[in-house]
């Protein structure tokens, strides 16, 4: 009967066919189960008999862990070129062998699937984060480090993000989730001066968000490096326009003032007079 219910959900054609026999099947193993209950409380457990209940009720819980998997195989029947389906099926199954202790697995499909050519940039960026992630929750943090640093690294050919004629891992240096995953990570993990060199290419790549920007000010005026502060805000200013700009100017401002007060008065005024050039009138004041 099995054998059966296995080869149904392996070679059905669509979602509604899958869910019936997935049903059919779970029911089945829930049959057994709840047999198996009712005869060991008739006539006592005995430990062959305590074995064989451990061993349906794992059947069961692997039946259960796998329908991810098995309808996504049913999608990917359908349209093999489904690539939003493929990456589903990439980090479910390292997800899969992860559950099941098989951690040396995991990292196995995960290495794969950074070379599979993705569509979008962002597909390989989140098989990266998936795979750094994984290793935080098994507390391997300088493994997690290594991975997202080999993820940021400069490919032997540069290509621009929106380029598509380049493969995926000649665009993803320009990925900015993988970035801040990185910069997150170094600011928990790693060092002052490694942090700090992940927010300095952040910029020098040109793809900061005003957050990201702000983060970074935050974080070397946390370690005592005012005027560096500064100057990252600096940075920042000049890579966005009003409205998007407001934040960051905001931020410095009040920063600054708080740190000088009245002493560097002219300075002051310059970045005032700065920040109003150009500013919307419902922003000036």
């Amino acid at each position: 009967a099995r054998d059966v219910f296995e080869e149904a959900v392996q070679t059905v054609m669509t979602v509604r066919d899958f869910t019936t026999v997935f049903d059919r099947y779970a029911q089945f193993e829930e049959s057994l189960i709840a047999a198996k209950m009712e005869t060991s409380a008739e006539m006592g457990r005995d430990e062959d008999e305590e074995v064989e209940l451990e061993l349906r009720l794992a059947r069961f819980e692997a039946l259960m862990s796998r329908r991810p998997l098995l309808l996504n195989s049913v999608l990917l029947r359908q349209n093999p070129h489904n690539v939003h389906e493929w990456h589903k099926r990439w980090v479910a199954f390292a997800r899969f062998y992860e559950d099941n202790g098989q951690l040396e697995d995991a990292r196995t499909i995960l290495s794969k699937a950074t070379r599979v050519r993705f569509r979008q940039v962002e597909d390989l960026a989140a098989v990266w984060c998936e795979f750094g992630e994984m290793e935080l929750r098994h507390h391997n943090y300088d493994e997690a480090l290594r991975i997202l640093r080999k993820a940021t690294a400069l490919p032997a050919k540069r290509a621009e993000y929106f380029d598509s004629t380049e493969p995926v891992q000649n665009r993803l240096y320009k990925s900015l989730r993988v970035w801040a995953m990185l910069a997150d990570l170094e600011e928990s993990l790693g060092t002052f001066q490694s942090t700090k060199a992940v927010y300095d290419r952040i910029l020098d790549l040109r793809i900061a968000t005003p957050q990201i920007v702000i983060n970074y000010g935050l974080f070397l005026e946390e370690h005592g490096y005012f005027e560096d502060s500064f100057k990252a805000y600096e940075r920042g200013v000049a890579l966005f326009r009003w409205p998007h700009v407001r934040d960051v100017w905001h931020t410095y401002l009040t920063k600054f003032v708080a740190r000088y007060g009245g002493r560097k008065l002219e300075r002051a005024r310059d970045l005032f007079e700065q920040a109003l050039d150009g500013c919307p009138p419902k922003y000036a004041k």
